[in-house]
């Protein structure tokens, strides 16, 4: 280890601006990787086959209406009487139904699957590649994870803020809220909020917190530093010797 380091066992906390820019970074790419993974998944389903037995079903009823200038078509308005009736014709149709919760069923498991799939891959086993708990955009602004002892992150704990903090709580949940809000089920709107609450809640976490923890931080026990500054102890007891070594040569 570099003995150089400015600090032996107080940790230096990673910056808001480059906590922010590996966020970003990582943003970016993860999208991309999201993206692939739902276009992989959406073929494998079968769910644009579904979608466009759907569209044909609206088209046939009227929920969908062809526009004015001849592209594409519109949803008609729940304020107008005949979008009602049409609604009422299409509840009625059996068939029609099942497309549109099969939809459902298959966008909630699109999304589900190529969340945990890309996640697991960006924020689990690429972690475990680059060392130190880091990410791609951490790996490029120089941050790392340790646990609350001050040593580095163990494989359970980068696990459980994969799964828990990075997967359940901040993107199943928030993407539900807003895929029920899309198809008015489960309350809808209160997805939204839910949606809403968890993101607001994460960014006060890491602004205001000591450590800037966020969810996924405080649940896998482990905060960001800067890992140039640093030391990162691979154990309790290689810390306590290096603590006693600082103290013999006091």
């Amino acid at each position: 280890m570099d003995k150089n380091k400015k600090s032996i066992y107080e940790p230096i906390k990673a910056s808001k601006g480059k906590r922010l820019a590996a966020f970003l970074l990582d943003f970016i790419l993860f999208i991309s990787l999201f993206t692939g993974v739902m276009f992989i998944m959406s073929w494998i389903t079968g769910y644009q086959q579904n979608s466009s037995l759907l569209q044909e079903a609206y088209i046939k009823y009227g929920i969908y209406l062809p526009n004015p200038n001849g592209n594409g078509y519109y949803m008609c308005s729940d304020s107008d009487s005949s979008c009602i009736t049409a609604w009422e014709n299409f509840s009625k149709d059996s068939q029609a139904l099942y497309y549109y919760s099969h939809a459902l069923e298959l966008t909630l498991l699109i999304i589900t699957v190529s969340a945990f799939i890309s996640l697991l891959i960006f924020e689990f086993i690429i972690p475990l590649l680059l060392k130190n708990g880091r990410t791609i955009g951490m790996y490029v602004m120089k941050i790392g994870l340790i646990d609350q002892e001050g040593i580095k992150a163990n494989h359970i704990q980068l696990f459980i803020r994969f799964l828990f903090g990075k997967f359940i709580i901040l993107t199943a949940l928030p993407l539900y809220g807003i895929m029920f809000l899309i198809f008015n089920a489960f309350g809808g709107g209160i997805g939204l909020i839910l949606a809403v609450v968890i993101i607001l809640l994460n960014f006060a976490l890491l602004i205001w917190t000591k450590k800037s923890q966020g969810i996924a931080d405080y649940l896998g026990r482990v905060y960001a530093i800067n890992i140039e500054e640093t030391m990162i102890f691979s154990s309790l007891e290689e810390l306590n010797h290096y603590k006693a070594l600082e103290k013999q040569n006091k």
